[in-house]
Formats: structure tokens, sequence, C-alpha cells
């Protein structure tokens, strides 16, 4: 495959991911704000939402784990996209001022954790999770946006 076309999936899944990531967020505030909406609808692009990050976050997990360990040696079996996220990932979590979650200084198990939990004390530090979540998946879809359309 091309790199334009990894960018283009890239850029797509980021964009897929980071509306999950605002579904989600925007409950966990409004909850957090004793405000929940009653509307059904709502309630199942919410639990959507969360099973696209869940999934995510599964699919990422072994990859970091594996990228951790082998510092030296680059990872097979993935495209480069999903490689420079991972990398992108690992490197978050070496920057403690601007990725302060759970998700960049625990574990990626406890944002997942976070992220099925319904309890009121959890939802700060899901927000946490997400608001940083999102900033690396921006930042890898501004990457994307680049290389699709070029310096303009």
């Amino acid at each position: 495959m091309s790199t334009q076309w990894l960018s283009l999936q890239s850029f797509q899944q980021g964009q897929e991911l980071l509306e999950a990531i605002n579904n989600v967020s925007i409950h966990a505030k409004l909850q957090r704000n004793s405000i929940v909406p009653s509307n059904g609808e709502r309630a199942k692009t919410v639990q959507q939402s969360r099973e696209k990050i869940k999934g995510f976050l599964q699919a990422l997990a072994p990859l970091v784990e594996q990228a951790g360990e082998n510092d030296d040696r680059p990872l097979l079996g993935i495209d480069l996209r999903r490689r420079q996220l991972v990398s992108s990932f690992l490197k978050a979590i070496g920057n403690p001022r601007q990725f302060h979650s759970a998700l960049f200084r625990k574990s990626i198990s406890e944002a997942i954790r976070l992220l099925e939990s319904d309890a009121e004390t959890d939802q700060h530090q899901l927000i946490d999770c997400l608001a940083d979540l999102r900033v690396l998946i921006e930042e890898h879809t501004n990457h994307d946006t680049v290389r699709i359309l070029g310096e303009i």
C-alpha cells in the first residue's frame, strides 16, 4: 500500500476515534455534573463510542508493551502509521508535563477500567484520559493531513 493510502486510512480511523472520544467525554462531563440526558438514542451512541475506544485501546496495549520491551527493534506485522502512533504513545508516557492522565501514568488497562465504570468518582479521571488521548490522536491525525494534502 502507498504511504498516502495508509495516511488516508489512518486519518479516517482517527476522525472516527475523535468522534467517539468527544461523545464519551461530553457524556462523562454531563454525568459528573448530574445532568444525564434520558434519550435512549444518546445512551446507545455513548455505549458504541465506549466500545470503539475500548477496542482501540485493547488493540494498542500489546503493541505498546511489545515496543516498550524492544526499544531497538521495529514492530513487525503492523503498518507504518500504526507504528508511528505506538511511538508517539511511548513518547507521551515519557512526557508527564503534557500527558498526565492515568492512561499515560498508570496503564492502558486502567484507562479501560475507567471507560467501563459508571462510578462518579471515576468520571474526572476518565475525562482526563480522554483529553490526553484526544491530544495524541489529533497530533497523529495532523500528520496524516499533511501527508494527504501536503504542506499548504
